[in-house]
C-alpha cells in the first residue's frame, strides 16, 4: 500500500477503548504500522474530536443500561492528545477545506455527515490514498475523489474482495 493514511476519529478512540479487545488490538496494531511506515496523517479537527471522545460520557452499556465514564480525564486526554499531536503529523483544516468538504457531501450522497466530509477534504487536500476509519457513517470500500474509504475491521482486505 502507498501513499499516506489519514486516521480517523474512531481509529484512535479505539487504540484507547478496550471495551472490544479485537478492535482495540486491530486499532493499536495498524496505527503502529501506518506510523512506523510513515503513512499515517491527522488533523487537528481530529485531534479535536479525540479529545471529545475519550472525555465525554460514553453510551449506557447494553446489559445494564448504565451510563459508562469517560475514557480519561481531562486531564489524561490532553496529555494523551498531546502526544499524539508530538508523533503524527497534522494537516491543517483551512477555510478551503472545509468549503471542499460541504462540496464533497453534495456531490456524494454517501457522505451523511458534515464533519466525515471534511475529514475526507483534509485527506485529499493532504494526498492521501487512504482514510483508515471504525466510523459506520463513512461508506467502506468506496473511493471517493483518489482517497479509499476502509473499516479497520475490513482494511487488510485488497480492495475489490470485500
Amino acid at each position: 500500500m502507498s501513499g499516506r493514511t489519514f486516521i480517523d476519529t474512531a481509529v484512535l478512540v479505539w487504540t484507547i477503548d478496550t471495551s472490544s479487545v479485537p478492535t482495540h488490538d486491530e486499532a493499536i496494531d495498524r496505527l503502529a504500522e501506518e506510523e512506523e511506515a510513515g503513512r499515517a496523517l491527522a488533523s487537528p479537527a481530529i485531534l479535536g474530536e479525540f479529545f471529545n471522545a475519550l472525555t465525554k460520557p460514553r453510551r449506557a452499556a447494553p446489559d445494564d443500561g448504565k451510563p459508562r465514564p469517560p475514557l480519561r480525564s481531562r486531564a489524561d486526554a490532553e496529555l494523551v492528545a498531546r502526544e499524539l499531536a508530538r508523533r503524527m503529523p497534522m494537516h491543517l483544516v483551512t477555510p478551503e477545506i472545509v468549503l471542499d468538504g460541504i462540496a464533497l457531501l453534495q456531490k456524494h450522497k454517501q457522505l451523511k455527515k458534515t464533519w466525515d466530509a471534511i475529514h475526507l477534504a483534509t485527506a485529499i487536500a493532504s494526498g492521501c490514498t487512504l482514510l483508515l476509519t471504525c466510523d459506520s457513517h463513512f461508506p467502506d470500500g468506496d473511493s471517493i475523489e483518489g482517497v479509499e474509504i476502509r473499516h479497520l475491521a475490513r482494511s487488510r482486505i485488497p480492495a475489490g474482495m470485500n
